[in-house]
């Protein structure tokens, strides 16, 4: 070993170690930078995120971008957060709430309906009076311990509340037994409220003609119980003022009286429960998410509007743009002038230039509106104010929208989009086809309320034949109204031959149509992508993808185009307008590549250019002005390779051979 060498060999042995305490210190100093730098490409503020382009902004994946750009799928992880914070939500909402409140109406029901038709003024009143009998002893014999609210403020127990609405004027006189047909001109009604008891039935306690006369102006009679019941739920007991209404209907006459039943609860006394904090700071969360997501969907449309602008503005910059062959990712078009492109931007179908808006995040902004109305009502609920028809209703809108939201992550695969491209596809066609056959469904419709209205229920008025027929549209309740019509109806036979003549056009001929158009659809969603579609006017398969790519030829060609004539100038001053080996070599040069060419052999027959003449082969036989004779040509072409590429004109006019003027030298 040489001296100098053992030396070094001693100087390396005796070199000392690094303390512990040192060592520790630099790895949390780089743990420490690390999540420094992470937290900042979260947020993005790193100092190395670059800009993104429109194109990568708009067709980009939230992952894509994360793995190029730095840019943390904010968006994405909240929308994912907020639909398994509102599954978890109604999920608990439904085991906490919903067999109690389905038994409880099921009971009143069962408790509270009359035992049979009402037709007559001692029916009524004795139902009434009965249904007050039943209200009392249900308090004390029932299974479960229901107890009578006091009226709030007072100690005294609150009565059953009975409101009468009615005409304002009589519409019969009793003394005469003559109807006031001049009275029938003022149809206004009032409405009047009172108590009342067992045996004391206010307006009901009226005899004689009084009595009739009140019954002959009536339109609707509702009474009010109110009944506090503990529910004992999965997470706990919530204690709740049920609302139970009875109304008796006069509106359809004929001598008989509609009931129905319907019901309503809310929270009450729930300061000595601590059972729905949990779904309050459900709420809480769900409104927060909710408000983020909304900011965040309104930014992403103010990006898109941005998008938008920027694109406008360089797709109308001018530029020479000669023939070139555009490549897909599923095919190669051929070889098309610019001409087969939509020049300016004026010119760009508008179903192009609304591609560039998300409308996913017009979806997410309405559902987070719904949402968070929603969540505010739920906390005001869980606090004993109001009712949950309106909680529920905005809390389950906002729900649909955040889970029908989380499609949009799957169009970047069109292995997982199939269903979407395929409603997609067949909208409009679909419709199309509902508009042609509504008139003949309205036609069956109109023609079954005038016959059978009068004898058969299920036809009684419009909507009611709007749905049965729906019904019978998708197979279910046939033999139900052909029974209905057989017994009913007067004469049977015109009911079983309209029931024949729908079922057969409808179903054998019509719902058949609209399986065959989805199949159609569903056939050309599989395919989606793969085939280029031709448009009956302008250019094929013209895209915001393909829009994208004639900017980026466009921009290439002018800064090109720049350096060229740039070149040249220089060149001029320094060699006497022979330029200057660099300005010629720079004119050999493939502009999107930089790779130098031979005079005479064009981009594509040179292999280090091979990737870029696969994109735009017989691109650059680029038009610039008139140069010096001394000038060589940017790239040399032969006429066969112009009339491949360019077409006969673009031949003629390397040639030298007088023609029409050349869409390559086009100005855009």
């Amino acid at each position: 070993m040489r001296e100098d060498d053992a030396d070094e060999h001693d100087l390396l042995i005796n070199e000392p170690e690094p303390s512990s305490s040192s060592s520790r210190r630099s790895s949390e100093n780089m743990c420490w930078s690390s999540w420094v730098e992470t937290f900042h490409r979260m947020f993005g503020i790193s100092e190395d995120i670059q800009p993104m382009s429109p194109k990568d902004r708009l067709m980009m994946s939230p992952w894509e971008k994360w793995n190029k750009y730095s840019r943390f799928p904010w968006k994405s992880i909240i929308h994912t957060v907020t639909v398994m914070v509102v599954v978890v939500q109604i999920t608990l909402i439904t085991a906490e709430y919903s067999d109690y409140a389905r038994s409880t109406n099921m009971t009143f029901e069962y408790i509270f309906a009359p035992e049979e038709e009402i037709y007559t003024i001692p029916t009524f009143i004795q139902t009434v009076n009965d249904t007050l009998v039943r209200y009392n002893e249900f308090m004390i014999e029932s299974v479960d311990q229901y107890l009578h609210p006091n009226i709030p403020g007072n100690a005294t127990l609150m009565p059953v509340t009975m409101t009468v609405t009615r005409f304002r004027k009589q519409f019969y006189n009793r003394t005469t037994d003559e109807y006031i047909y001049k009275n029938f001109r003022d149809l206004s009604t009032t409405t009047d409220e009172y108590y009342i008891y067992p045996g004391n039935l206010g307006p009901l306690n009226q005899t004689g003609d009084a009595l009739h006369s009140f019954f002959y102006s009536l339109v609707e009679i509702q009474t009010e119980f109110q009944l506090e019941n503990l529910d004992i739920g999965v997470f706990g007991p919530v204690p709740f003022l049920w609302h139970l209404y009875v109304v008796y209907s006069f509106k359809n006459g004929g001598g008989q009286v509609d009931v129905n039943i319907w019901t309503a609860k809310e929270v009450t006394g729930i300061g000595n429960f601590d059972t729905l904090d949990m779904f309050t700071w459900l709420n809480c969360m769900n409104l927060a998410l909710n408000l983020a997501s909304f900011i965040l969907s309104m930014k992403a449309l103010y990006d898109n509007y941005d998008c938008y602008q920027k694109t406008r503005r360089k797709y109308n910059v001018k530029a020479s743009i000669p023939a070139f062959t555009l490549n897909t990712k599923y095919a190669t078009l051929k070889t098309v002038s610019l001409l087969d492109y939509y020049r300016t931007w004026e010119q760009v179908p508008i179903e192009v230039k609304m591609q560039f808006f998300n409308l996913w995040n017009l979806w997410m902004s309405f559902g987070s509106i719904f949402a968070m109305i929603g969540c505010v009502l739920g906390i005001l609920y869980d606090h004993g104010h109001g009712y949950e028809l309106a909680y529920f209703l905005f809390l389950g809108m906002g729900a649909f929208f955040a889970i029908c939201n989380m499609i949009r992550y799957l169009e970047y695969s069109s292995k997982f989009y199939t269903s979407i491209v395929t409603l997609r596809m067949s909208f409009l066609r679909v419709l199309f086809c509902i508009i042609s056959v509504s008139p003949i469904y309205f036609g069956f419709a109109m023609f079954g309320v005038l016959m059978f209205s009068q004898f058969v229920d299920m036809f009684e008025d419009l909507d009611q034949t709007s749905v049965t027929l729906f019904a019978l549209l998708n197979g279910d309740t046939i033999l139900d109204a052909f029974a209905e019509l057989n017994d009913r109806f007067p004469f049977p036979a015109i009911g079983r031959v309209y029931m024949y003549l729908f079922n057969a056009l409808f179903i054998t001929a019509i719902l058949n149509i609209f399986i065959f158009i989805i199949e159609d659809s569903y056939h050309n969603a599989k395919s989606w992508g793969k085939k280029a579609k031709k448009r009956k006017k302008g250019p094929p398969n013209f895209n915001i993808r393909k829009l994208f790519d004639v900017l980026e030829v466009k921009t290439r060609t002018r800064r090109s185009a720049d350096g060229t004539r740039a070149g040249r100038d220089g060149g001029g001053s320094n060699d006497g307008g022979r330029g200057s080996s660099s300005s010629m070599d720079a004119q050999r040069r493939d502009p999107f590549s930089g790779a130098s060419h031979e005079p005479g052999t064009s981009p594509a027959s040179d292999p280090q250019s091979h990737e870029l003449s696969s994109i735009t082969d017989g691109f650059f036989a680029m038009p610039t002005a008139r140069a010096e004779p001394e000038a060589p040509p940017p790239v040399a072409f032969t006429a066969s390779s112009l009339r491949s590429s360019g077409g006969e004109a673009a031949a003629r006019a390397f040639a030298g051979t007088p023609s029409q003027p050349s869409p390559l030298q086009l100005q855009h």
